[in-house]
């Protein structure tokens, strides 16, 4: 195309390859009709099944926004599934408590003065006659600072914080290698994401304004694995085996001085079922029923495979036959999930 034109909301030019495009003009009714046929996402009645709000710090700043996400029930081969609503088709009405929110493609602006405590939240979708509850998730603290930070890791599939000058009138997009993180609220202290849940190890990461990349930086992403018999069901004085494998765990220690870079607590939730519990794994503690890991800094632990990979190994005796269930708690230091690593500005 030759040469460019500027056009503001209900103007039009036509684009001819090879031709100067033709001065804005004001659109005619059926132009504006035939845009939005071609715009419209066709979509049958969606089953709304659940809808979640990642909840702002304190203290963002006013003009913060929501990005709701949601899910409907579908059959696919025969089977009721849950699959996630394009953001596209998420419009309608939030209550926060006493306030009611306009929601459009996903977004919704929250009223200046909203704090840390989470109010009851109840989503109404557009053109239907039923109320979701909305569940929130509690948000993280802020933490002070200049310029753009991020956390220095992150586990894959979690939420982090990306902090600094972003405004309220840009869009804010952070990536993996080009693996998108998903927005989940932005204001001008920051914006919220969502890691994605790709392999574990080091990344080179951008942030991007309005589709133009600000900052630079390195992050970790973390990947967890679980190994548990399939169905968890033992006999009377079987014994069972347990791991959790972890990766994306390189060039970490240099930034807990001396701390550990990761604890992992194994806890057995079933303990009529199975107990004993105990580990092979050098320098696990087993008492209880918990066993615990402690991974990286002076009590590194076997030390890290290639890549940032570490195997946790564990073993349990059934007192009764029957299903057993263990929680797992996994937690990163400080200094690595909040966003205090600096991000490089870009030079524009």
């Amino acid at each position: 195309v030759a040469g460019e034109v500027l056009l503001h909301a209900g103007e039009f030019t036509r684009v001819v390859r090879g031709v100067t495009p033709t001065p804005p003009a004001p659109a005619t009714s059926e132009q504006i009709r035939e845009a939005e046929e071609e715009t419209d996402i066709p979509t049958g009645p969606l089953e709304w099944s659940r809808v979640e709000i990642s909840w702002p710090p304190a203290g963002c700043g006013q003009g913060t926004h929501l990005l709701l996400r949601a899910w409907s029930k579908q059959i696919k081969d025969g089977k009721e599934i849950e699959e996630p609503v394009d953001s596209e088709l998420i419009s309608g009405r939030l209550t926060l408590g006493v306030n009611t929110l306009n929601v459009e493609a996903g977004r919704a602006t929250l009223p200046e003065g909203s704090g840390s405590t989470l109010p009851k939240a109840v989503f109404t979708p557009r053109g239907a006659a039923t109320e979701l509850p909305a569940k929130i998730w509690e948000a993280k603290e802020l933490v002070p600072g200049e310029g753009w930070r991020a956390p220095r890791a992150v586990f894959a599939g979690s939420v982090f914080y990306v902090q600094g000058p972003m405004g309220i009138g840009g869009r804010p997009e952070f990536s993996f290698t080009q693996q998108p993180a998903e927005l989940l609220w932005q204001g001008p202290c920051g914006a919220g994401f969502l890691a994605p849940r790709g392999m574990g190890r080091e990344y080179d990461v951008t942030l991007s304004l309005n589709g133009q990349q600000v900052a630079r930086g390195k992050m970790n992403l973390i990947s967890v694995a679980y190994r548990t018999p399939q169905p968890p069901v033992v006999m009377k004085g079987q014994q069972s085996r347990f791991g959790v494998d972890i990766s994306g765990l390189e060039n970490l220690v240099q930034f807990t001085q001396g701390r550990p870079v990761m604890t992992t607590v194994v806890t057995n939730k079933t303990p009529a079922v199975i107990g004993n519990l105990r580990s092979s794994t050098p320098g696990a503690r087993a008492s209880g029923e918990t066993i615990t890991y402690v991974i990286g800094g002076p009590s590194l632990m076997g030390g890290l495979g290639a890549g940032g990979t570490v195997q946790l190994d564990g073993i349990g005796t059934s007192r009764m036959a029957g299903t057993f269930v263990l929680g797992v708690d996994n937690k990163l230091d400080p200094a690595l999930e909040q966003p205090r690593t600096p991000l490089a500005p870009v030079k524009q």
